[in-house]
């Protein structure tokens, strides 16, 4: 009796130190079971007697607890460890003004339950790393190491919601960003056309043809209409022995062939 005495106080003390409802669950479950069997047992103690079955019913009574009690007992599954493998963050929003940049990371669902310690983010001079542990058995991870400019790291914080998180960074140096990545940068201004003047040695008619060149790639469909109508037309204007028309370069015929367009300027008649 003493043992199980024991067994009680022993299982009070860690259902008050238990946060996880799993964990609480299961406690609870057999903190009820060694109650009754200290309840039965503290009558027998002081002399009161309790009706008994027969040798064969006490046995098959013993199966029967043994039995259910191994059927209600439910292992829980091992905490996954900080520093585990951690599956990566892709579906996040952000948004900006002149003096902040705004993350918010939506798809963590019950994050807002989870102990302040199991979720960690560190910020640099322009980068990030956001950490959540063990939420229902997973560890994420949401890391960018190239931000598009610099970060105030000390002023910048990040708050858990219900079932996400909101990230702050103060931005070093007041303005607009227009992408959050310093490599989502470089590949918008890869994009764009070169409109610097040409030099005294480059041929004005090729610097043209490149820049046409780049409208066509990056324009949409109703863009490469338009250039292939206007590429007809200057060859109809060209064997009449006129110039490019409505273009602004008058007296000025496209160059034949056009290489470094799609199989060749007169692969625009193919599309």
């Amino acid at each position: 009796m003493a043992d199980v005495k024991a067994d009680i106080d022993e299982l009070t003390r860690l259902l008050e130190q238990a946060k996880r409802p799993a964990v609480r669950t299961l406690l609870n479950t057999e903190l009820s079971r060694l109650q009754r069997i200290h309840g039965s047992l503290v009558p027998a103690q002081n002399g009161v007697s309790t009706p008994s079955a027969t040798p064969e019913a006490n046995g098959s009574t013993q199966a029967s607890a043994t039995a259910a009690t191994a059927t209600t007992v439910v292992r829980p599954k091992p905490a996954t460890q900080a520093g585990a493998y951690a599956s990566p963050i892709k579906s996040y929003g952000w948004e900006e003004t002149d003096t902040t940049v705004k993350i918010y990371v939506t798809s963590l669902d019950g994050v807002g339950t989870l102990p302040a310690e199991q979720i960690r983010c560190q910020f640099g001079e322009r980068s990030f790393m956001l950490e959540v542990d063990n939420l229902n058995g997973k560890n994420y991870s949401l890391e960018i190491r190239q931000l598009c400019k610099k970060i105030d790291e000390a002023k910048s914080s990040f708050k858990v919601r219900k079932n996400g998180i909101n990230l702050t960074m103060h931005k070093a140096t007041r303005g607009k960003w227009e992408h959050l990545t310093l490599a989502e940068q470089k590949k918008t201004e890869a994009k764009k056309p070169n409109l610097a003047p040409p030099s005294k040695d480059e041929d004005p008619g090729q610097g043209i043809m490149n820049l046409l060149k780049g409208m066509y790639d990056d324009g949409d469909d109703e863009m490469k209409r338009t250039l292939r109508k206007a590429w007809c037309e200057s060859q109809d204007k060209q064997k009449s022995g006129g110039g490019m028309p409505d273009m602004g370069m008058p007296g000025m015929g496209m160059p034949g062939g056009m290489g470094g367009m799609p199989g060749g300027m007169g692969g625009l008649m193919d599309m």
